[in-house]
């Protein structure tokens, strides 16, 4: 017999002997409250764009968080692209969407102009609040907000003017923080 077999024998026995010790709680403390342990399950999928936008025009970079409001937001972009199947983006307009707890989505609301073109959105949530940001390559990076308990999201601020284009979003608590190059050079900005 092998060393790596006797060491895998000795890994499975560990684990059988570990794992029988837990409590099945343990696999869901993350998520008390929401649910039952022995109840989780998939819900049914919920339409939250238009199934057809029209020739040239899709739904793209679809991103969702969950606020500890028990709402949901979801954001995406409306690409527009070029005719004739070339390919290549004309314009992407970011829009979000809110469900309530225990509601459906509603009509997604623009938080971006229609003839722009920015990057896919990314979104965050800190307690209730949730956050939604974008950016256009050597342009503006806008961040919108979902004050807890909001149908709408507030209108998008400029966090700042002629970024690179990429940004990242991260919360935990209260906080959150936006990540972003500009002029060649990693930023950070706290809330």
């Amino acid at each position: 017999m092998s060393c790596r077999s006797r060491s895998r024998r000795r890994t499975a026995r560990w684990w059988r002997s570990w794992s029988a010790n837990l409590s099945p709680s343990i696999f869901h403390a993350g998520c008390s409250g929401a649910r039952p342990a022995t109840s989780w399950s998939w819900a049914q999928p919920e339409r939250i764009a238009l199934g057809n936008y029209g020739e040239n025009v899709f739904a793209v970079g679809l991103r969702a968080t969950l606020p500890a409001d028990g709402s949901a937001v979801a954001a995406w972009g409306i690409d527009t692209q070029r005719p004739g199947g070339l390919g290549g983006s004309v314009s992407t307009q970011i829009v979000a969407s809110i469900a309530g707890p225990s509601a459906a989505f509603g009509p997604p609301q623009p938080l971006t102009p229609a003839s722009a073109l920015f990057g896919y959105p990314v979104v965050a949530s800190a307690g209730g609040e949730a956050f939604v940001a974008t950016a256009q390559t050597h342009g503006r990076l806008l961040l919108a907000t979902r004050s807890a308990g909001a149908a709408v999201m507030q209108a998008p601020v400029t966090l700042d003017d002629d970024v690179n284009g990429d940004v990242l979003l991260a919360a935990a608590g209260t906080h959150v923080v936006a990540g972003y190059q500009k002029d060649n050079r990693l930023r950070l900005r706290v809330r």
